[in-house]
């Protein structure tokens, strides 16, 4: 499964995380790229993104 325009939450901080749609993955390296709600692109590892319930 890819997660490829998936909507995802994703962990910004201990206590604090985001949610937009995925929009570029790379499995072998394990990066995601993310397109949060504002408009902005947040970069992270897989293990940082969940699919979020909406998806």
């Amino acid at each position: 499964m890819t997660l490829l325009f998936k909507t995802v939450e994703f962990q910004t901080g201990s206590c604090s995380f985001g949610i937009g749609v995925v929009v570029e993955v790379n499995y072998d390296t394990e990066e995601v790229k993310v397109l949060e709600d504002g408009g902005d692109f947040w970069r992270g590892q897989l293990d940082q993104v969940s699919l979020s319930e909406n998806d």
